[in-house]
């Protein structure tokens, strides 16, 4: 997105930029000169969803969502059975 021209990145999840990883990316994307606000919430709860949306500046509406959420469940397939 940024590769494209993008000024403003919203990132939403559970732990903000609690981990190294998420930090040193949020502070490489600044470095590009983009601004990043970063909010935190559960995704499944929607007061919480609507609460972090209501803190996006309304004069920069939402163009694009990459949902990138996962569980990772580690097993052989064999143990599914």
């Amino acid at each position: 997105m940024v590769e494209r021209g993008a000024q403003r990145l919203a990132f939403i999840s559970r732990s903000g930029t609690d981990s190294p990883s998420a930090a040193l990316l949020v502070k490489n994307i600044q470095a590009q000169g983009v601004e990043v606000t970063v909010l935190r919430c559960d995704i499944t709860s929607k007061t919480d969803t609507e609460r972090v949306l209501s803190q996006i500046d309304p004069k920069y509406p939402i163009r694009g969502v990459v949902n990138a959420a996962m569980v990772l469940d580690v097993r052989l397939f064999r143990s599914r059975l």
